[in-house]
């Protein structure tokens, strides 16, 4: 009983050590914000509300072009983070974590939720704060992709999703193997979407109708995992007509 009360009281008193921690950094980055600059205190949360620790956060000015992340943490343990030196203005914060399926929301794609983009009003050397919610989670393919002739496995073939009806809802990503499984990752949102396989000198093929019941769209589940081989034809070579003599 002796062992747990005092494992106890050391849980505690690292906990309280974190937060008292996370708060003399808050203060002390609010009083040294450099000019032209102010600072973001936020939460990152999941579907149903809870902390989510380790996931990336990172913020840019709002409505205009990217140029890279301004800046970019990890979340503590208790899903906290804090962002310094952010420009001036109307800033926009992202965050994901993929390993737990809550893919990157920089891309537009992947938004279900406008609490998942949230824009915060920074103001010069002062601390604005957020509250970041994802989700819900992503589905998950493990793709392999072949050639349908040889069976040789193709790398750095382009998957394309596309939402239904939504022209500009769409990510196009390199499924690179990974070198131990052999297999690459896509998350996909649980809404529907269209799906398409590609590589240069192959016919495209499109795999919607192979995920679900209709052959329109595919709507997998929240955190729904699915395997997927995708064996793609080499294009023929149409030989140029003949000119008539």
């Amino acid at each position: 009983m002796k062992r747990v009360l005092v494992t106890g009281f050391a849980i505690i008193a690292i906990a309280a050590a974190a937060a008292i921690s996370y708060s003399s950094r808050r203060d002390s980055a609010s009083q040294n914000i450099a000019p032209g600059f102010g600072a973001i205190s936020g939460t990152v949360l999941d579907e149903n509300g809870r902390p989510i620790g380790l996931a990336d956060v990172y913020s840019g000015p709002s409505g205009q072009p990217s140029n890279g992340r301004v800046v970019s943490v990890q979340t503590d343990r208790n899903g906290k983070f804090f962002l310094e030196k952010v420009p001036a203005g109307l800033n926009t914060v992202h965050a994901f974590k993929e390993q737990d399926g809550y893919p990157d929301t920089f891309f537009a794609f992947y938004v279900t939720d406008p609490r998942a983009i949230p824009q915060v009003s920074v103001y010069e050397q002062q601390v604005a704060n957020v509250v970041v919610q994802l989700g819900p989670k992503a589905a998950k393919m493990i793709i392999q992709v072949f050639d349908a002739d040889t069976n040789d496995q193709i790398e750095d073939a382009a998957i394309e999703l596309r939402r239904p009806g939504d022209p500009a809802a769409y990510v196009s990503l390199s499924c690179i193997p990974d070198e131990r499984t052999g297999k690459c990752e896509v998350l996909i949102p649980p809404l529907p979407t269209n799906i398409k396989a590609s590589k240069s000198g192959y016919d495209e093929q499109d795999v919607t109708s192979r995920l679900g019941p209709r052959t329109d769209v595919a709507t997998l589940n929240p955190g729904e995992i699915r395997q997927l081989a995708i064996h793609l034809r080499r294009t023929k070579n149409v030989k140029p007509e003949k000119a008539n003599r």
